[in-house]
């Protein structure tokens, strides 16, 4: 990541052939980058911001209103720029930008916005690292560890190549092994996800590349939690799906290695017309704690184009 000439602007080249993060992720078999990788990025670039202006005082950033105006695909392998700038109208305001290019590397369209989201600086200390609740913990053990729930193997998605399967997820990203499905009679039948993951000790996003600094909101994580959220509503609509908003992303404690981490995905109301549905995802470590939670996690129907 380069600073630009731009107070508090900067720039991230992305190698589709060997960043793991968008060699191993497509849509519609073009190398894209995740949602997660967005959002890591934009809260990179303003923690930088923030430490600069607080004398290097570590920061858990508050982030919201997350939205995908297009998805961020490449249409080609090569490696491209993106930017990564606050706004100039709105305050704690981030946006990811590219050009578009043809595939003679001419410009056709310049500073196109992929993503924005709002991030508010939360200093570390004034911060507790909350448990997950009781009812939560409920859903887990009933759908996930007592097998009330239907188990779906992720091995059929792993037989797709990337040029066949609408999303793709290659295995260098992290995944799950298993997702089991529910409607837990205690949350009036909502529909409900349920699957875990053990977390490495580099996170696998990252690959070899060298890491900017610490990692600001688990990337794994979140991206496993997208997923989560892609895998339920398909699941219930039949329809791929993914994620295009998030209200609020909650920060809790980052996960140790080789720990076991439960994910639950919830769904809360389809949106118009059956298009797509209005999700919850919270994911905790072994002792109850929470790590990360997405809280009106919006996902829709995929189509052709995007």
């Amino acid at each position: 990541m380069k600073s630009f000439v731009e107070e508090n602007t900067w720039s991230f080249t992305v190698d589709p052939l060997n960043d793991p993060f968008c060699a191993d992720y497509r849509i519609h078999g073009f190398p894209a980058v995740p949602l997660a990788m967005s959002i890591e990025l934009m809260a990179q670039a303003a923690c930088r911001g923030f430490q600069a202006d607080n004398q290097g005082e570590a920061c858990m950033p508050a982030i919201a209103g997350v939205r995908v105006h297009s998805h961020l695909v490449s249409q080609s392998e090569d490696a491209f720029a993106i930017e990564l700038s606050p706004s100039r109208q709105l305050d704690g305001m981030w946006t990811v930008r590219r050009d578009h290019r043809d595939s003679e590397g001419v410009v056709m369209e310049r500073n196109v916005c992929h993503v924005s989201c709002v991030i508010d600086r939360h200093p570390v200390y004034e911060l507790e690292c909350p448990a997950c609740s009781i009812e939560e913990l409920k859903v887990i053990d009933s759908v996930g560890r007592n097998r009330q729930g239907r188990a779906e193997s992720s091995e059929s998605n792993r037989c797709r190549s990337a040029s066949d399967a609408p999303v793709y997820r290659g295995p260098a990203l992290p995944r799950f092994e298993q997702i089991k499905f529910g409607d837990y009679l205690g949350l009036d039948q909502v529909p409900v996800a349920v699957a875990d993951y053990r977390a490495c000790k580099s996170d696998p996003l990252w690959g070899k590349r060298k890491l900017i600094g610490m990692p600001v909101t688990s990337p794994a994580v979140v991206d496993l939690m997208l997923d989560l959220a892609s895998s339920l509503a398909k699941h219930v609509s039949g329809q791929e799906a993914l994620p295009v908003a998030i209200d609020q992303l909650v920060l809790g404690r980052r996960p140790n290695v080789d720990e076991q981490v439960s994910f639950l995905a919830k769904w809360w109301v389809s949106l118009h017309e059956g298009d797509g549905a209005v999700l919850s995802v919270v994911a905790m470590g072994q002792d109850g704690a929470m790590i990360a939670r997405l809280i009106g996690v919006r996902a829709v129907a995929l189509v052709a184009g995007l």
